[in-house]
């Protein structure tokens, strides 16, 4: 089971007075995505507006009948109140995610709350540069009913992101010589399944693909491409590609772009690209007119400080 080592922020009620073991007792929770702006940056969490969430006997695999889904308000919080029987130890599971406006639940997600995983749905219409496969997600072992209580919990992402960044020079340099990206895509290994308990991922996909889809470099004025930016790197970079995808260790990836022409511009090749859960996996530099040099930057933290501790 994942080591969290506390219950975050657990604030009491006005009922002080502990219940007897074997009642019910009213407690409440509150998920919460905090810091999240009303913006459409990338990465900003913005997307995420639905959290489904199940609740455990402590040490049983097998949800009890208390789960449902919750929808995030504007300040990305979502509370919900039931009833526990005191002197029962519990844990619970909260998945957020970007739901399907057609059919409901997650839109590219698949919950098992039996097996306990959540489950990538890549399939050859999933693109890159798409916001709606951000999700975010907790697990709280260990919660002791002894009183009506109120637990709040910070939620964060079980995802790595994978960026390319192009210098903003390096863009003008390009457009200078007649040719800017429009579209691009992402091959990468990654994986389908995230368990929810352990941090673990499985059923590994080699090369999936992210299909073809406009680039986030290939904004109109006047509107300006939005600026990656890099902790301790003051140089401006561009989005030329962004995905996420749940994934560990290293992997090769391929990212092809595409010109304003319609023409396929160039495809760049990385070995030995490193991952890791929570982290943002920047590739740098001035990749439209010198791909050859470049920089690969490992970052902990999302905007908004959405990294969250390492629960592994």
């Amino acid at each position: 089971m994942l080591a969290v080592a506390a219950i975050a922020s657990v604030v009491s009620c006005a009922k002080e007075t502990a219940i007897p073991a074997g009642e019910e007792v009213e407690v409440s929770f509150v998920a919460n995505l905090a810091g999240a702006p009303d913006s459409r940056a990338i990465a900003d969490g913005t997307t995420v507006d639905e959290v489904a969430y199940a609740i455990y006997e402590s040490g049983s695999t097998i949800p009890t009948s208390l789960k449902g889904t919750l929808v995030l308000d504007a300040n990305k919080q979502a509370t919900f109140s039931t009833r526990l029987v005191a002197g029962k130890i519990y844990d619970i599971a909260f998945f957020a995610y970007k739901k399907n406006d057609t059919n409901g639940g997650p839109l590219h997600y698949t919950i098992d709350w039996d097996e306990q995983t959540v489950t990538m749905n890549v399939t050859a219409e999933t693109k890159a540069n798409d916001e709606t496969l951000d999700c975010f997600w907790r697990v709280a072992p260990g919660i002791d009913v002894k009183k009506q209580d109120k637990y709040d919990f910070d939620l964060f992402r079980p995802l790595s992101q994978l960026n390319l960044g192009v210098t903003v020079q390096d863009v003008k340099n390009a457009k200078a010589a007649g040719f800017s990206v429009t579209a691009s895509q992402i091959v990468v290994d990654a994986y389908k399944t995230f368990n929810l308990f352990n941090g673990e991922v499985s059923n590994p996909i080699k090369k999936a693909v992210f299909i073809k889809n406009a680039s986030p470099v290939a904004v109109e004025a006047p509107e300006t491409p939005e600026i990656l930016k890099v902790e301790g790197d003051n140089t401006e970079y561009n989005y030329l590609a962004t995905t996420y995808l749940f994934a560990k260790e290293t992997s090769t990836v391929k990212v092809t772009l595409w010109a304003n022409d319609g023409n396929e511009l160039n495809t760049l090749e990385y070995s030995f690209v490193p991952f890791q859960r929570n982290y943002r996996t920047n590739i740098l530099g001035d990749l439209l007119t010198n791909p050859a040099t470049f920089s690969i930057v490992v970052e902990e933290g999302f905007e908004n400080d959405f990294n969250g501790p390492d629960f592994q």
